[in-house]
């Protein structure tokens, strides 16, 4: 079977795309399907839905390596 990528995004604050999310990707996965959900968002609140109570003690995050391909830096995964 192909993957499908699914994006939910808005320029707008408050639209529930964080919820939205969330919400897709869980019942996809009760489905049976494989899920990958992506928080890019800066508050990482799509990374506390799924857990992750302290996104402060992420060491390495999508963020962070966005910023390096910006800045055209290495991208050091040993940090």
């Amino acid at each position: 079977m192909m993957a499908k990528i699914i994006e939910i995004g808005s320029a707008k604050s408050g639209v529930a795309k964080t919820t939205t999310t969330y919400n897709l990707a869980y019942v996809l996965r009760k489905m049976g399907y494989k899920v990958l959900a992506v928080d890019l968002d800066p508050q990482a609140n799509l990374s506390t839905c799924f857990g992750i109570e302290d996104t402060s003690v992420v060491q390495i995050t999508i963020g962070h390596l966005l910023m390096n391909m910006i800045d055209d830096e290495d991208i050091c995964w040993w940090i």
